[in-house]
C-alpha cells in the first residue's frame, strides 16, 4: 500500500511530515537540514537528543510518542515516531482547522493535568505553547517537540504565558475552563471576577510582546518566509496562498518595509485581513498581497489585541470584504 506524506510544517531548520497509509496515521517524521555545512554536523545529534528525552519522559510516566529512533535518509538526519492515534494539534483544535476529540471541558482538564504532570517530575518547557500539544481521538494531551525540555521549577508567571500562548485562538470561556480545572487540581479555590479579568489583561500583554518579537522573522529565514530568487533583494511566504494577487509599489525601500511589517503583525495576531505575499525592494519596492480580505470580525479583533485600527495598505488599494 503507497505512504502517503502530508507536511505539517517546513522551515530553514527542520521539515516536520506525517506517512499515512490506507487513510491512517503511521509516522510523524522531522528531518533536520540545518543550512551550514558546520551547523549541519549537529543534525545527528539533535535527533539523538529528542529521542533521549523522549524515552526519559516515556519513563516518567508522560504522554509522549513512542516508537522513536533516529536515522539517516537521503543524507539527512531525521527522528521518526508512531503517530499520536487519532492525533490533531491543540493548535488546529482551537483555531478550527480540526474538530474537537471531546467537550472543551475535557480537553481543558486533559491540559491542566498534563501541566501539572510536568512540574511533579520537576521539569520545565521552555516554549509552551499549542503546537507542542497534541491530543488523541480520545481527547487526551500528549507533549512534543521535547528536545529542549529540562530540570527546573515552574516558572511563576507560567498560567499567564500559557493564557497568552491560545488567547488569539480560544474562546474566554474555554481559558476560563482551564483556570478553573487547574485550580480544582491543585486544590485552590477559585479566582474571582477581578482577578480573571487582571489575568486576560496580563496574558494580552504577553501576546503582544511576543508578536512584537516575531515580526524579525518576517525578514529573514524562517517558518513564515524565505528569500526572492532574482536582483533584488526581498521575501516570500513559504507557502503561497491561492490567487488573484494584487501588487503595489512604493516611492522608497522604507515605507514598502513598514507595510510589510504592519501586515506581517495582523499575521502574528490573527486579524483578519489580506495576506502578504511577497516584498521586493531595491529601485521599485513592491509588495504583493492577496486582492481579498479574510471574512471575520476586524474590529473586534484589532480590539482584543489592543492594535491600532488603521489598515496597513488604506489608501493604496480598494479593499473589500470576501463574499
Amino acid at each position: 500500500m503507497p505512504i502517503h506524506r502530508e507536511i505539517l510544517k517546513t522551515g530553514p531548520k527542520r521539515t516536520v511530515w506525517i506517512e499515512s497509509e490506507g487513510g491512517v496515521a503511521r509516522r510523524v517524521v522531522k528531518r533536520f537540514h540545518a543550512p551550514g555545512v558546520l551547523d549541519r554536523l549537529k543534525d545527528g545529534h539533535r535527533a539523538r537528543r529528542e529521542v533521549r528525552a523522549l524515552e526519559r519522559l516515556a519513563g516518567l510516566g508522560l504522554r509522549v510518542p513512542v516508537g522513536a529512533i533516529a536515522r539517516r535518509s537521503e543524507g539527512f538526519w531525521q527522528l521518526e515516531t508512531d503517530a499520536v492515534p487519532g492525533g490533531a494539534s491543540l493548535e488546529h483544535v482551537l483555531d478550527g482547522r480540526a474538530p474537537w476529540p471531546a467537550r472543551p471541558g475535557v480537553v481543558a482538564r486533559e491540559l491542566a493535568a498534563l501541566v501539572l504532570q510536568l512540574e511533579a517530575a520537576g521539569l520545565v518547557h521552555p516554549d509552551p505553547h499549542p503546537g507542542n500539544v497534541v491530543l488523541d481521538g480520545d481527547g487526551r494531551a500528549w507533549l512534543i517537540d521535547l528536545a529542549r525540555v529540562r530540570r527546573g521549577s515552574a516558572p511563576a508567571g507560567l498560567l499567564v504565558t500559557l493564557a497568552a500562548s491560545v488567547r488569539e485562538i480560544s474562546s474566554r470561556t474555554f481559558r476560563r475552563r482551564y483556570v478553573r480545572a487547574e485550580e480544582t487540581l491543585r486544590g485552590l479555590p477559585h479566582r474571582d471576577r477581578n482577578e480573571l479579568r487582571d489575568l486576560e489583561t496580563r496574558a494580552r500583554q504577553v501576546r503582544r510582546d511576543a508578536g512584537e518579537a516575531q515580526l524579525d522573522r518576517w525578514t529573514r529565514e524562517s517558518g513564515a518566509v524565505t528569500a526572492c530568487t532574482g536582483r533584488t533583494p526581498g521575501w516570500k511566504l513559504r507557502e503561497l496562498p491561492p490567487g488573484p494577487w494584487t501588487r503595489v509599489r512604493f516611492a522608497n525601500e522604507d515605507e514598502a518595509r513598514q507595510v510589510w511589517t504592519d501586515l506581517a503583525r495582523w499575521r502574528e495576531h490573527r486579524i483578519p485581513g489580506p495576506l502578504p505575499v511577497l516584498l521586493r525592494l531595491g529601485r521599485r519596492p513592491r509588495i504583493v498581497v492577496t486582492n481579498r480580505d479574510e471574512p471575520g470580525d476586524r474590529a473586534r479583533a484589532l480590539g482584543d489585541r489592543g492594535l491600532a485600527a488603521r489598515h496597513p495598505l488604506e489608501g493604496r488599494v480598494p479593499w473589500a470584504p470576501r463574499e
